[in-house]
């Protein structure tokens, strides 16, 4: 059964989604790796969700090199990217990685509960 992948330690965007949960259309998965490209990578390959939630304050480092690859391996896959940084030089490389949402924390909960269902429903039709 597909699902959307949590893949952060953020305590608040983790409640949010909890709080969400039944009305989100697909059930959410709490990433429980470490927080190493590698291990992201794989575990996203391993479990092939249908939307990953990506917060970059999570990767240990190489969040770009991450997103660039799971692109390669998983070119239709929904992200919603989400940070605490807010520089406009990460956002020029995110953005450049075709990341469907790109969000700059605290992010409300129905403003993600909007982007999920969005992108989960446009990619029914």
């Amino acid at each position: 059964m597909k699902n959307i992948m949590l893949i952060s330690d953020d305590e608040e965007l983790i409640k949010g989604l909890q709080q969400l949960q039944e009305q989100l259309i697909l059930p959410f998965e709490l990433y429980d790796g470490t927080n190493y490209p590698l291990d992201i990578m794989s575990t996203v390959c391993k479990k092939n969700p249908a939307l990953i939630i990506l917060d970059d304050d999570f990767v240990l480092s190489g969040t770009t090199h991450l997103l660039r690859s799971i692109r390669k391996v998983k070119p239709s896959l929904d992200i919603i990217f989400v940070t605490a940084n807010n520089s406009i030089e990460l956002g020029k490389k995110i953005s450049a990685l075709v990341v469907q949402y790109y969000a700059i924390k605290p992010i409300p909960p129905q403003e993600l509960f909007d982007s999920i269902n969005s992108l989960l429903e446009h990619k029914a039709h």
